[in-house]
């Protein structure tokens, strides 16, 4: 990861996913079961962006803390299943795509040890 220009300005679906994610931190501040559609469907659209991946690296931390994963098994992912993965990586929703994409840079970012979550070891993700 990790191949964009750090100079180089933000694309606007970027920028939108930054301001979806703060939307649902500060939704999730008045109801902790806010509606995640629109920061899902924004990191869809970074996702196919040249780049997109690695920009979404690089909010793993701005993704958890805002609550992506919050209420869903995805918040514990020691309970996660790799072979659920797989299948929802290939025939799931949209949604479920994206937020097993998430999960699976959030994974990625862990194991690289850039980032630290305390249920997932970075020696040994317990989930996929």
């Amino acid at each position: 990861m990790n191949t964009r220009d750090p100079t180089a300005p933000e694309h606007p679906a970027t920028e939108q996913f930054d301001a979806a994610l703060e939307r649902l931190a500060q939704a999730r501040l008045a109801e902790p079961l806010a509606a995640k559609d629109e920061v899902l469907e924004s990191a869809r659209a970074v996702m196919t962006l040249p780049g997109g991946l690695d920009a979404l690296y690089a909010r793993v931390s701005a993704i958890e803390s805002a609550g992506v994963f919050a209420n869903s098994d995805w918040e514990q992912p020691v309970i996660l299943q790799p072979a659920l993965a797989m299948r929802s990586l290939r025939q799931g929703e949209a949604s479920l795509t994206v937020i097993e994409v998430l999960n699976e840079i959030r994974l990625l970012a862990v194991a690289r040890g850039d980032v630290f979550h305390p249920g997932i070891s970075p020696n040994r993700p317990n989930a996929s």
